[in-house]
């Protein structure tokens, strides 16, 4: 297995950012994230090739953050709910929800204790030098993984640049 196999990037998100220690690769390695939702966890997982968590490379730090989460469609949503509604009427017995934000919330509450969970990976290089965080991903689990990464280093503010192979280009 060669690096190249690891490392995907098809498109990347691009921010200007600094982390407020020197010791970036000591406080990834031993870091905890803890995202205070039971249906969703945000690690930083260990390379399977050198078995740490941050790689040194010749201008920065590399590593891979999972998210992990439940993934619960509109389509699955919405089959439930029908499902829901089919089954009040069978048992009229049952008190149905009151309006449909009642019976969206009941199919979701149901639909996470049975749907399995997702995860998806996202590779990061940051350069110390040129103060750049690069990712492989501008997803919505891409966001929430360096929203968590921002809360433990305590940062509060930077710049994003998106390079996206649909785009051709760079956007602010």
């Amino acid at each position: 297995m060669k690096n190249s196999d690891f490392i995907q990037m098809s498109q990347c998100h691009i921010f200007s950012i600094k982390f407020p220690t020197d010791n970036i690769k000591a406080v990834l390695e031993e870091a905890e994230i803890d995202v205070g939702d039971s249906y969703t966890q945000v690690e930083i997982v260990k390379n399977p090739m050198t078995g740490q968590k941050v790689q040194e490379l010749e201008n920065g730090l590399f590593f891979t953050v999972r998210t992990t989460f439940k993934k619960v469609t509109k389509e699955l949503l919405s089959a439930k709910i029908y499902e829901l509604k089919q089954e009040f009427k069978a048992r009229p017995e049952l008190v149905p929800p009151s309006n449909e934000k009642e019976w969206r919330l009941e199919a979701e509450m149901q639909l996470f204790h049975i749907v399995p969970f997702s995860s998806e990976l996202v590779n990061i290089f940051y350069s110390p030098e040129k103060e750049l965080l690069i990712t492989n991903s501008r997803s919505k689990h891409t966001q929430l993984a360096l929203h968590h990464l921002i809360k433990l280093f305590g940062l509060v503010g930077f710049r994003s640049v998106a390079v996206s192979d649909e785009k051709l280009g760079l956007n602010k």
